[in-house]
């Protein structure tokens, strides 16, 4: 009774969780990381990787994204990820400003991201 329901409407979802938007090489600015990995998924970044202390995965929610931001100039790009409490993640990989997009089209829907925040309460 329940199995066409599930099917139609709950597995499509879990399988686009599960399935990687993007990937690319990259490290984490300020860290030595080796055979670094970033990958986007439908509601998080993961990045991987290894230390000299062992293997290095951080998996980043995209709800708890307030700022996504890149340097274009430099010669290395960064994409500049600001979490909730103030933590910011470098993360240097080619075609940022690519990321930057997919980022914004994922974010732009959720109620949480207010991107540049810091300017408008400034401002007023």
């Amino acid at each position: 009774m329940f199995a066409p329901l599930l099917a139609s409407s709950i597995l499509p979802y879990l399988a686009a969780l599960r399935t990687p938007v993007r990937a690319a090489r990259c490290h984490v600015r300020g860290l030595a990381l080796l055979g670094g990995r970033a990958t986007l998924y439908a509601d998080r970044i993961e990045v991987t990787g290894w230390m000299w202390r062992g293997r290095f995965h951080r998996v980043v929610s995209l709800s708890s994204l307030v700022e996504v931001s890149w340097e274009p100039r430099t010669h290395r790009r960064t994409l500049r990820l600001v979490l909730v409490g103030g933590e910011t993640l470098p993360l240097v990989l080619r075609h940022a400003g690519q990321w930057k997009y997919l980022l914004h089209q994922r974010l732009t829907d959720s109620a949480s991201y207010q991107p540049l925040a810091w300017a408008t309460a400034a401002a007023v």
